[in-house]
């Protein structure tokens, strides 16, 4: 190695050292340095202080850890079930039961529909993952990224039409304030477009006649 190629070499072995320790410095001045303050004044505080601001630390960083990004909702009759969704990387668990606040009970035979839409958007359409009835009371697949992911389970199922038999009537409307079934005045009742009475007012439209 001739004199020319050794200087070339020590020169930029020295520039890089000096670099290497400005970097340091200023690593030491704008994270190390705040870093120690806060230390210092942590150690500095009395014992209770320190012990509850340890515990609030702790929560925050479980919190962290713990917390998810994904979330099941419940529509048609259906509410989550005993047993604790599981959605991991590459899997989906998601249960329910059914939701009988309403006075409703949806039949086990009804379809349920799982669906699907990135957790990153909330105006973007579901899309259909799944489908399976209400009495499998549970589904479960394999999804690609499946945290990334929102899901939305809900149950298809429309009670019968209400009808009259042997002189009886029965129509249930929406509760009131009290909680009881009302019917509002002059409420037409029509079924596939024609309008339908009770037996009463059809033998009051016959004596009519």
């Amino acid at each position: 190695m001739t004199f020319y190629h050794a200087f070339q070499h020590w020169t930029l072995c020295a520039c890089l050292a000096a670099l290497g320790m400005i970097a340091a410095a200023l690593f030491a001045a704008k994270v190390a340095a705040p870093v120690w303050v806060a230390l210092r004044r942590f150690a500095s505080l009395p014992a209770i202080e320190r012990c509850i601001v340890a515990v609030v630390v702790c929560g925050f960083v479980y919190y962290g850890a713990t917390k998810q990004f994904w979330y099941v909702t419940y529509d048609g009759g259906i509410k989550a079930g005993a047993t604790a969704n599981v959605v991991t990387n590459d899997t989906v668990s998601i249960y329910w039961q059914r939701d009988t606040s309403e006075g409703v009970y949806v039949p086990e035979t009804a379809t349920v529909y799982i669906d699907y839409r990135p957790n990153t958007v909330t105006n973007e359409e579901w899309g259909l993952l799944a489908q399976t009835t209400v009495g499998a009371w549970g589904w479960s697949g394999t999804v690609q990224n499946a945290t990334n992911y929102n899901y939305n389970v809900w149950a298809y199922y429309i009670p019968p039409e209400p009808v009259h038999t042997n002189g009886v009537w029965v129509y249930k409307t929406l509760k009131d304030r009290r909680e009881a079934y009302a019917l509002p005045l002059r409420a037409r009742i029509e079924v596939n477009g024609s309008a339908i009475a009770t037996p009463k007012e059809v033998r009051k439209d016959d004596e009519n006649d």
